[in-house]
């Protein structure tokens, strides 16, 4: 039985786990990779270190429950896992995942539409490339007790704070050895705040309810995050389609939205490619873009289609209603309130279902016999019984 350290941080409300093994290595004047080596044997190169927020393996998150005292499901609930299924179905790419992800809706275009057949290996909103940088809002940072990376700047998704309506920029945490202090340590560049446009913070402000909360409010109900999150994809993979697959009447449609910001027709964008595979700048322009056209749905303007108008029509787009409807908690909820949400519910939940597999093998039985009722394939079959011994549950084939 290993003992609890003496000193062991809680973490914050939405941090990523990198971000609290920052600061629990901190707490000990230690570096965060040694820390990992010493106290749990996991290797890892510092190039490498970010990622432990996506998959972690069972051992590591079991090793931090023992010494801290925290469930595993709370520190689980600090990598990109807690995203899964509910708001990115997977984190392994799997056949026509592409197709039913980034396709599901129309949105701009009509019914039948070209679709880019030469993606594969393909993860929503994620590429290692991005994953290994750590973005953060600047005022967000400076406010902090102790700095630290909340999870949802992880992706994508969000390229500003509506708390405080700052562009994200890429940040790193550091400590100098024996100092017991986390500083955040900014990229060339970015060591300066800048505002972002307000189209692109009400449409961040929605996404961060999404993300967090897992599902958005709007005035004619509600919309769950994993919806909302399809439907941005949706109309950010049709934003960056090549003029020559666009109906005419849609294409002068989105060359009004770039004049907009004073950009030409697809500037930048070259070869058509998936939202995730653009560089960050081409990133943000077409965001920017994606909440030009979303406030224009709200306002329901009439150039705009039908499909793109009724889904998002009566959410309160100005800046004024967004302070009040989709409002910041002045202070996070703390810790242990975590399954008060729908997520920390589910998480639970999931939880116990893991439990309860490692101690009973025919719960195990009756699990992976659900699971190929759906699919049998071997593909399926190798890919859950790898999963299942990875969270510590041991797989006996039945077939």
């Amino acid at each position: 039985m290993v003992g609890r350290w003496p000193l062991h941080p809680k973490p914050y409300a939405n941090e990523a786990l990198s971000s609290w093994i920052n600061r629990l290595a901190a707490a000990y004047g230690i570096d965060p990779i040694a820390f990992l080596g010493f106290e749990f044997n996991y290797l890892i190169e510092r190039e490498e270190f970010e990622l432990i927020d996506l998959n972690p393996p069972y051992r590591l998150l079991e090793g931090l429950a023992e010494r801290t005292n925290i469930e595993i499901s709370e520190i689980r609930a600090l990598t990109a896992q807690i995203y899964v299924p509910l708001l990115i179905d997977s984190l392994v790419p799997m056949p026509g995942y592409y197709a039913n992800y980034a396709y599901q809706f129309n949105l701009i275009m009509p019914q039948k539409k070209p679709m880019n057949k030469n993606v594969e290996e393909w993860i929503p909103w994620f590429t290692i490339k991005r994953f290994l940088k750590t973005h953060g809002c600047k005022a967000c940072i400076d406010e902090d007790k102790q700095a630290y990376i909340r999870l949802h700047w992880r992706f994508p998704w969000m390229m500003s704070c509506p708390k405080h309506g700052l562009l994200l920029k890429e940040v790193r945490l550091f400590s100098w050895p024996l100092d017991r202090k986390v500083q955040a340590l900014w990229a060339e560049g970015a060591e300066q705040a800048q505002e972002a446009p307000e189209t692109l913070v009400c449409m961040d402000a929605i996404t961060l309810k999404a993300v967090t909360l897992g599902t958005i409010n709007i005035p004619a109900g509600n919309m769950h995050g994993g919806v909302w999150l399809r439907m941005l994809r949706v109309l950010l993979e049709e934003l960056s389609l090549p003029a020559s697959l666009l109906p005419t009447q849609i294409r002068h449609l989105m060359e009004s939205f770039w004049k907009e910001i004073n950009l030409p027709f697809r500037y930048n964008l070259s070869r058509w490619r998936p939202f995730e595979e653009y560089k960050q700048e081409s990133q943000y322009v077409l965001m920017h873009l994606a909440s030009l056209i979303f406030k224009s749905a709200c306002d329901r303007q009439p150039s705009l289609p039908d499909s793109l108008v009724k889904p998002f029509a009566s959410i309160p787009i100005s800046k004024k209603d967004l302070d009040s409807f989709y409002a910041e908690p002045k202070t996070f909820p703390e810790l242990g309130k975590v399954n008060d949400t729908p997520w920390g519910n589910f998480n639970l939940l999931v939880e116990k279902v893991i439990e309860e597999m490692r101690r009973n093998p025919e719960e195990v039985k009756r699990f992976r016999r659900m699971i190929f009722s759906f699919s049998g394939s071997e593909e399926t079959r190798r890919r859950l019984d790898d999963n299942l011994r990875n969270l510590g549950i041991e797989v006996e084939k039945e077939f």
